[in-house]
């Protein structure tokens, strides 16, 4: 079983996941980072919002990895099956005070990451079929 194929900087310039890691460390990073660091913010902002009895909006970045499995991204979306559940629990608890919590859920987006990932055919030719367009979103620099 592989947990991701996309590499997550470590601290000491390596990749925390290889194709072949399935270390239990690894998938509570992979939680920590997808999943509990969003709780933690999510937390902070409606605190806030409550406090000042203002109205708001969470938005929350998940990914189409958590609607459709992808092969060798096992824990990758749990996380973001995660990440949804989280958001309509919280806009379920929350919404009765003004508190609107999305989610959107893109695909791959060919960044320097995404390219690592996903430049292989052989490995985005079945993730490509999944996605209704067909095909993934290109990074473009905003123009001013």
């Amino acid at each position: 079983m592989y947990v991701c194929m996309l590499p997550i900087p470590s601290p000491l310039g390596r990749s925390l996941i290889t194709k072949h890691c399935t270390s239990i460390a690894v998938s509570y990073r992979l939680f920590t980072i997808n999943i509990k660091a969003l709780m933690h913010v999510t937390k902070i902002v409606v605190k806030n919002l409550l406090t000042r009895n203002a109205p708001g909006s969470i938005v929350n970045i998940s990914s189409q990895a958590s609607l459709v499995g992808l092969n060798h991204h096992t824990v990758y979306c749990a996380t973001k099956g995660a990440v949804d559940a989280f958001t309509r629990a919280t806009a379920l608890e929350y919404g009765p005070n003004n508190i609107r919590v999305n989610a959107v859920n893109p695909t791959v987006i060919m960044t320097d990451m995404g390219r690592l990932g996903w430049s292989d055919p052989n490995v985005a030719k079945p993730m490509l079929q999944k996605i209704p367009l067909k095909k993934s979103h290109k990074r473009e620099r905003p123009t001013l």
